[in-house]
């Protein structure tokens, strides 16, 4: 399965600071993206915990839900507002 059609059945929205639109993240692939190159700030081990998740459910170790859940648990945990 081509990691990047791992998508979610509910969009993630980020509210990117200095944007006026909140940003769909709509699969693994765009999380994963989000944190390692667009989330500001230091990666916090919430951070590496979600990119952890992400990568499982990549391989098809990890449920969807929970790499979803773990991303949204870093972005809030970065101080960023999420619509989940």
């Amino acid at each position: 399965m081509a990691w990047n059609r791992l998508l979610w059945r509910t969009p993630v929205l980020v509210n990117v600071p200095n944007t006026t639109e909140p940003e769909p993240i709509l699969a693994v692939d765009q999380a994963v993206e989000f944190l390692l190159k667009r989330l500001p700030g230091s990666k916090t081990n919430a951070v590496w915990q979600a990119v952890n998740a992400c990568s499982g459910c990549i391989h098809g170790q990890v449920g969807p839900t929970v790499a979803r859940e773990a991303f949204v648990a870093a972005v809030k945990d970065a101080g960023i507002r999420v619509e989940a």
